[in-house]
């Protein structure tokens, strides 16, 4: 296990890092040498898609996995958020097949303290599916309620919702989303994790 700085691309945060599981307190635009980006987990990675947002943002928001390393299908995930202000976080999922996923929309949370997804009193037990490879999760959060989806993109409501949009899709979405926003009110923080069959 190791911390990351932000020196070598990783999250700098008071947490420890699984191994080679990428963590991210991203911010986002066009300062690249501060930016927590590593598009080398492509394609499935929506790192790329997301790179173009704005300007440099100082909202503060991180997410991580809990995992152990190399976690194999059907291990149950666990991701660790935090946003350092008071903020609304929606959960994506982007699958190494390409499907995307809502987990989480508009949740709030406290500045400063963190939030397992899926929570202990969750009624739904996330598993890492088929197929293996980079699936990618995507936290949004912002100071207000966000709403990132139109009507149509979600299949059907519930705990997992699945969408009708691939990752550039999705990420067009956010982009939208947050084109108005101040900067400094929202940000978006990505974590890849390598599945093993």
């Amino acid at each position: 296990m190791k911390h990351h700085t932000v020196s070598d691309n990783k999250c700098t945060q008071d947490h420890v890092c699984h191994g080679d599981q990428q963590c991210s307190r991203k911010t986002v635009g066009n300062h690249a040498a501060k930016a927590t980006i590593d598009i080398a987990l492509q394609p499935a990675s929506v790192r790329q898609e997301l790179a173009y947002l704005g300007d440099a943002n100082s909202f503060p928001l991180a997410v991580w996995s809990g995992m152990p390393l190399n976690p194999r299908l059907g291990h149950k995930l666990l991701l660790g958020i935090r946003a350092d202000e008071d903020a609304f976080v929606s959960l994506f999922t982007v699958s190494a097949s390409g499907k995307t996923a809502r987990l989480m929309e508009n949740r709030r949370f406290l500045a400063g303290r963190t939030q397992d997804f899926p929570s202990a009193s969750s009624r739904v037990d996330f598993q890492l599916r088929a197929p293996a490879g980079v699936e990618s999760f995507v936290a949004v959060a912002s100071r207000q309620p966000l709403p990132v989806l139109l009507p149509g993109d979600v299949m059907r409501g519930g705990d997992l919702a699945p969408l009708r949009l691939n990752s550039a899709q999705l990420a067009d979405r956010i982009h939208s989303a947050t084109a108005g926003m101040p900067s400094g009110s929202w940000n978006v923080a990505v974590v890849d994790i390598q599945t093993n069959p």
